[in-house]
């Protein structure tokens, strides 16, 4: 009597005993994959920070742009660096976690968000003006100082929106959507946002305005 042929394991077939903790039948769970992603991000952020403190920037100290484009440079290249690192791993490309090409980075949708990123928080900058919470009493700089720092300032803006957007809503959101759904992901990631500003930013408090 011939043996019966085994039948193939196809890539969707769910696993068994303890493997189910860690594979979903298709890959690494999106929970493991994500703690790999956070622990890459934490181990090279350490680096960044300890390299950081090396740099001679002691006459940035304060709210000065440099600073800004010098720690959020570092931190892009964090986020980048582990996501390269755990797309090569899962053997997807960039653009699956939401990251353009170079020729895509300044395309149509760059601008759009430029453009909203400029409105709405003018918007909010003018109710508060009109609510009798802002004035303005002159310019500290004018000429080419104004000019200058409006520059630097401009460029430490758009490196924090990029590191931000590369570290929360790049690998970290595609992945957590995976898991438990995009809308319960965007929730959960929001308050996390919204947490992590209100306790480690304190200059970014409401109470700080009704002081």
């Amino acid at each position: 009597m011939e043996p019966e042929p085994s039948c193939p394991r196809t890539d969707n077939q769910e696993p068994h005993g303890v493997k189910r903790i860690f594979h979903n039948g298709r890959e690494l769970r999106a929970g493991w994959r994500l703690l790999m992603f956070c622990v890459l991000v934490f181990a090279f952020g350490w680096a960044a920070r300890a390299g950081l403190e090396r740099l001679p920037l002691q006459g940035f100290r304060g709210l000065h742009p440099v600073v800004f484009i010098v720690a959020d440079t570092l931190m892009l290249a964090v986020g980048l660096i582990a996501t390269l690192i755990m797309s090569r791993f899962e053997g997807r490309s960039f653009a699956t976690y939401g990251i353009p090409g170079i020729r895509e980075l300044f395309g149509r949708k760059f601008w759009i968000g430029a453009v909203w990123g400029f409105v709405m928080p003018a918007a909010v900058i003018l109710l508060i003006f009109l609510g009798g919470g802002y004035h303005v009493h002159g310019l500290n700089v004018t000429g080419a100082a104004l000019l200058k720092f409006a520059t630097l300032w401009l460029l430490a803006s758009l490196l924090i929106g990029l590191s931000e957007e590369i570290l929360f809503r790049g690998y970290f959101l595609y992945t957590l959507a995976d898991g438990i759904g995009f809308w319960a992901a965007a929730i959960l990631e929001s308050i996390g946002f919204g947490a992590l500003h209100y306790f480690t930013k304190p200059f970014e408090r409401w109470e700080i305005g009704s002081r």
